[in-house]
């Protein structure tokens, strides 16, 4: 259900810093109305082409923006050997959007075919998607990245049929893959698992919310604390799972009626969706005046700890998302959250900027 707070996290994300939605989905930049592939060669020659590797590794300049090639940068019959997928046709400018596969050889060697649509090879890098997630510049540009590795990997991942073991093929300018066996003749789309993510309060009977439950996991870079989340099970509801999650990780009870949603964002590492909430904890039965009791399961986490919100508001500048940041001797080695492009970040930067009652 939406709640006048879930409506106000919305709007908060669309006033953020830099982004004008939360990171990794498209918005209104992008249109997926398949039907504008008329005729599909024409687009082909117009659009835009975002080389992603078998590894599933794009290429940026610098990490700050994208590498694209156009029609031209492609080698003669490039399109008829490798695999691509239509991404979306950019509502500011018409231009059709196509992940293809190349490695990084040809990618530099496209490069010094003709000139691209954006990029050069002195700056080229290539990397994965959480290694360029801190530093790429625009939201949209993000957004294309994470669906062209994330329908890559699809790719990657369904090349024979799970029914018959027939070898599949691309369909439907790349969204799906149909068994190439005509007596079956099966259709596979990319696989979404949906995640809950919450930023649980302290009861406002405790303190008014006034802190928040955050975890870290043993392989995070030190200081990293964030957001509790986890899978939903077969036949779980989203808000059966957050409650589960939450309460196996930490020991703390949600209270059920507490949980607003916030908003989602795919998070394609490799094929997650997010769906964020906001929810309120229970108070202790054995101290209901003190903050929840947090027990602690160290197969999932490393630690769960209350913080205040002052404390977070003043450290929320110092934050990323890779798994490889070294945040020895720095600030972040104490505490810090996780970047800007993660759903975890919009809900803690909206609490922790928040002076209301976080759960009325």
């Amino acid at each position: 259900m939406f709640t006048a707070l879930s409506l106000a996290l919305s709007s908060s994300v669309a006033k953020a810093p830099g982004a004008l939605r939360p990171w990794f989905s498209h918005g209104t930049s992008l249109t997926r109305d398949r039907a504008l592939l008329h005729p599909l060669n024409d687009c082909l020659k117009r659009g835009v082409f975002i080389p992603v590797t078998s590894s599933v590794k794009s290429f940026t300049n610098a990490g700050r923006s994208l590498i694209a090639l156009t029609h031209a940068n492609l080698p003669e019959g490039h399109l008829d050997r490798a695999e691509w997928v239509w991404i979306g046709r950019r509502s500011s400018c018409g231009t059709d959007v196509f992940a293809v596969a190349m490695e990084e050889p040809e990618v530099r060697a496209a490069l010094a075919r003709a000139p691209p649509a954006s990029g050069a090879a002195d700056a080229m890098r290539c990397d994965g998607l959480r290694d360029v997630a801190d530093t790429i510049e625009c939201a949209d540009e993000a957004a294309i990245l994470s669906s062209a590795r994330g329908f890559m990997h699809f790719h990657a991942t369904n090349r024979f049929c799970a029914r018959c073991g027939t070898p599949t093929a691309p369909t439907k300018a790349g969204a799906a893959r149909l068994c190439t066996n005509a007596a079956c003749a099966h259709k596979v789309y990319p696989r979404v698992d949906p995640a809950a993510i919450v930023l649980v309060t302290s009861p406002r009977s405790v303190d008014g919310g006034r802190h928040a439950l955050l975890g870290r996991k043993k392989i995070w870079p030190r200081g990293r604390f964030s957001t509790l989340a986890g899978f939903a099970d077969l036949g779980e509801t989203i808000e059966e799972a957050l409650c589960r999650e939450v309460h196996e990780e930490s020991g703390v009870t949600v209270r059920p009626s507490s949980l607003r949603f916030a908003c989602s964002q795919p998070w394609l590492f490799p094929q997650s969706m997010m769906l964020g909430f906001i929810a309120e904890a229970e108070p202790s039965a054995a101290d209901p005046r003190a903050l929840p009791r947090v027990s602690v399961d160290e197969h999932e986490l490393e630690a769960c700890e209350w913080f205040d919100r002052d404390f977070v508001r003043a450290r929320l500048d110092i934050g990323a998302v890779s798994l490889t940041a070294d945040t020895s001797g720095t600030a972040a080695a104490d505490f810090h959250v996780p970047g800007r492009v993660s759903l975890a970040n919009v809900l803690i930067t909206h609490w922790a900027t928040s002076q209301c009652d976080s759960a009325q």
